[in-house]
């Protein structure tokens, strides 16, 4: 697996000529706020720079200030590859202050990838996001996904700068800008490595993903054909909840202090969780104690007691027929016998959870699948603890 991105128009990447050569290559599509700074050095006069805010007074929640902003940001970003020759666009919300609002990045980020890949210019730039929307990897791997060639989470990394200069904690800033990178590559690489993808440049701009609460034509005109099977609010509901942060973040004359909340982990005054702490004890009561009551009672919680919080919860099973006696239904030990585990080989298991999976399939008379590369000699005899 590899983060490896690099800088540079290819052209056809099966020819060998000098297009090939003399790539600018980075290790990760992760920019700290000093290598953003090092990498504008060295880029040079090939950058150009597109402020993605917009007027507050604009935001007044029927999403023409929005759409006005999306349509000149996509304006600029063309102009600066097609008639200026830029090789590298920057999209900063860095410019927000009490008169202007930032545009959502990963709209401006997926307007403008869009849009370029429409004109045929695309390969012909990087599009770099220097954003402070970008808190954690599931931010950072939406914006890649859009099409960001890198993304700057210059809030992120002042953040934790900034807790050095208060003496919290024992690291230097370049130490937690360090480990905070760390975290970003980290988690990239698992969200990548869920879909099966190896290379971040199979992944960048591959809208890999769904949304839920936004409309399909946002979707379609500004997020690349990003599915959205139950649709939602379009510009004028994000231009509301735009103007809505912006008051809240810039509508007191003392500094705000941020909110613990409760995304993370379980908070009284935070977000609601779908398991919390009463339900889990619950079900380890339940499961622990072989306590049927305690089961009723964690089912109860989840399906009554707690508002719809998933978008299933919004569902219910609805039946289609009869039910079928239970004498025409094979028997529990006839079912099991078809039962397999793909994908559970040792290539992707640890050895023990391996073979914890191939006694427990052996015993129920189902099938487990074996090792990859080879099985160890020592399996080709019984096992004097287990039925394999």
């Amino acid at each position: 697996m590899s983060l490896k991105t690099r800088f540079k128009n290819l052209g056809n990447v099966l020819a060998e000529d000098a297009a090939q050569t003399n790539v600018f290559v980075l290790n990760s599509p992760v920019l700290t706020n000093g290598m953003y700074e090092r990498l504008r050095a060295v880029l040079g006069e090939g950058v150009a720079i597109i402020d993605v805010t917009l007027l507050a007074k604009e935001a007044t929640g029927s999403g023409a200030g929005l759409k006005a902003a999306l349509d000149r940001i996509r304006a600029e970003a063309e102009e600066a590859i097609s008639e200026r020759g830029a090789q590298h666009l920057i999209l900063t919300d860095e410019h927000q202050n009490e008169r202007f609002a930032p545009v959502p990045m990963a709209l401006a980020v997926g307007a403008v990838h869009t849009h370029l890949t429409r004109k045929g210019l695309r390969t012909y730039c990087s599009l770099n996001a220097r954003t402070s929307e970008v808190t954690d990897p599931h931010a950072l791997a939406v914006l890649v996904g859009l099409g960001a060639t890198t993304v700057n989470p210059y809030m992120a990394f002042e953040t934790v700068a900034a807790r050095s200069e208060r003496n919290l904690g024992t690291m230097t800033p370049e130490q937690k800008a360090k480990n905070m990178k760390a975290a970003f590559d980290a988690g990239l690489l698992k969200i990548m490595s869920k879909m099966g993808i190896s290379v971040v440049s199979s992944y960048r701009g591959g809208c890999n993903f769904e949304v839920l609460g936004l409309s399909r034509a946002v979707a379609s005109e500004y997020l690349g054909g990003v599915t959205s099977r139950i649709s939602g609010i379009g510009l004028a509901g994000l231009e509301s909840k735009l103007a809505e942060l912006h008051r809240w973040a810039w509508g007191h004359e003392d500094a705000v202090r941020l909110p613990v909340g409760g995304f993370y982990r379980q908070r009284s005054s935070g977000e609601a969780h779908a398991l919390e702490a009463k339900s889990i004890s619950l079900l380890q009561k339940a499961v622990r104690n072989e306590d049927y009551n305690a089961y009723r009672a964690y089912v109860q919680a989840l399906n009554h007691e707690q508002q719809p919080i998933q978008l299933r919860d919004l569902l219910e099973p609805r039946p289609v027929s009869a039910p079928v006696d239970l004498s025409r239904c094979e028997s529990v030990n006839e079912i099991r016998q078809r039962f397999v585990t793909p994908g559970m080989s040792l290539g992707a298991l640890s050895k023990e959870a391996h073979g914890a999976l191939n006694v427990a399939m052996n015993r129920i008379g189902a099938k487990s699948v074996s090792g990859e590369g080879g099985e160890d000699p020592a399996r080709y005899h019984p096992m004097r603890t287990a039925t394999i």
